[in-house]
């Protein structure tokens, strides 16, 4: 199976998405796009978290929950770090 769980962080708009994909469908977990004054904007540095346990996906972002969501979709799978811009 190709699925997996997806954290996208937006600094230039301070934003993040958790979106889970199967192939090449993405659904939106959480409500869609999340605004965080804890993001630190542009250049700046941020630590980023992204923890799958058990159905519990959690965002951190400088140290501070921002959303978890449930979700069991998929209970195993490899670990991955992607970075771009948009």
């Amino acid at each position: 199976d190709n699925g997996a769980y997806r954290l996208s962080v937006d600094l230039a708009e301070g934003q993040f998405l958790i979106a889970r994909w199967n192939k090449e469908t993405g659904t939106s977990l959480g409500g869609g796009w999340q605004k965080s004054a804890d993001i630190n904007k542009g250049n700046a540095a941020n630590t980023i978290e992204f923890t799958c346990a058990g159905p519990a996906i959690t965002v951190t972002i400088n140290r501070k929950v921002q959303l978890t969501v449930q979700d069991n979709t998929y209970t195993s799978g490899q670990f991955w770090i992607g970075v771009g811009t948009y």
